[in-house]
């Protein structure tokens, strides 16, 4: 997975541009930073590095200012919060449900790595 897949590469452009506006979603929506969108972008592009057996990501911009990633197959999720000072994710795989949250990429990288190669 790379992130020029031409899907999450064209809602990314749009997804940027979208939320530069105050009130974007028309419920209040806070402006993104760009600066946050391409931290998702290296985001995704270091998991599709490390992690190729990863599903293609999709965005979500947050009415907070927050952008949530999600990699999905069939049987699992993973989902990322990105904001001003932390990563979150929790992961979804045979009905559990785990959160965790840090400050440094390596370990979502790591927790990407590790939920899609043992949680079949």
């Amino acid at each position: 997975m790379t992130f020029d897949a031409q899907s999450t590469g064209s809602r990314y452009e749009e997804l940027v541009e979208l939320t530069s506006q105050s009130d974007w979603d028309d419920e209040g929506g806070v402006v993104i930073d760009p600066k946050r969108w391409l931290a998702a972008k290296d985001l995704i592009e270091v998991i599709g590095a490390e992690v190729p057996s990863a599903p293609d990501a999709y965005l979500s911009p947050s009415g907070d200012g927050g952008i949530h990633i999600i990699w999905q197959d069939a049987e699992q999720s993973l989902s990322v919060r990105l904001n001003e000072t932390s990563l979150r994710w929790v992961t979804r795989a045979r009905g559990e449900r785990l959160s965790f949250a840090s400050e440094r990429t390596s370990d979502l990288v790591q927790a990407v790595r590790s939920f899609f190669a043992y949680a079949r």
